[in-house]
């Protein structure tokens, strides 16, 4: 009696213990247009492609799930995505400068990926973020409907969604612009969303679509002059 009493002790220690993550409801994929960002945080980069800003597991109503883990198994380790680094700095770069990409990557990791651990450990997490991006491949999709980067043509709204929309389908991406300097808007972010397995598009609402109702600019790279002091 005393060692089954013992073994039903162990299992349920181990199941109050055991590593739980956030459940989530679906997945956002957040991609930075980098020319914009030079333009809105005054910083080089040489980019010229959307890059990603995020994976981030969210659900339909607030609370969005954030920082799901600080266990010990759950930790960043770069040893992980080893083979996943040279296609993260291309598709993933931390656009204030390369040198701290990895603080990036570690930093998106703990904030947001462990709450996907559910479905996907750390691998496979930014494995599932590079392969949405390049299958997606926003930057010839906006081509292909002739909206191309310029340093003073400007764009509707609708004309870029409908550009997305044709090749994810009727689901409604989000876009987010800013204004920088002389009341010019300029995309920033293109964000689609996907089910939980981050396989199949859906509508991610239209209630932060910051672009609504301009003309929007997408930026050539630029140089920018640094100053000395």
């Amino acid at each position: 009696m005393k060692s089954v009493f013992i073994v039903f002790y162990i299992i349920l220690v181990t199941f109050l213990f055991r590593p739980t993550y956030s459940t989530y409801q679906y997945f956002k994929l957040s991609l930075q247009w980098p020319p914009s960002y030079q333009q809105q945080y005054g910083v080089l980069t040489t980019q010229k492609n959307f890059t990603i800003h995020g994976l981030w597991p969210q659900n339909f109503s607030r609370p969005w799930p954030q920082f799901c883990s600080r266990s010990t198994s759950a930790s960043f380790n770069i040893k992980t995505i080893t083979s996943l680094r040279g296609q993260l700095a291309i598709d993933w770069p931390n656009l204030n400068g390369q040198k701290w990409n990895n603080n990036f990557w570690e930093d998106e990791w703990k904030k947001h990926g462990t709450c996907s651990l559910n479905n996907f450990k750390q691998l496979q997490y930014f494995s599932l973020a590079i392969g949405i991006k390049n299958k997606l491949d926003i930057l010839r999709m906006l081509e292909n409907a002739g909206i191309r980067p310029n340093a003073t043509v400007t764009y509707n709204y609708i004309d870029i969604v409908d550009a997305i929309k044709a090749k994810i389908g009727p689901y409604e991406p989000q876009l987010y612009c800013v204004m920088p300097h002389n009341n010019v808007v300029l995309l920033l972010e293109v964000r689609v969303c996907l089910d939980v397995n981050g396989a199949t598009y859906i509508s991610c609402g239209n209630g932060y679509n910051s672009c609504q109702g301009n003309l929007i600019n997408i930026p050539l790279p630029t140089t920018l002059k640094m100053i000395y002091w």
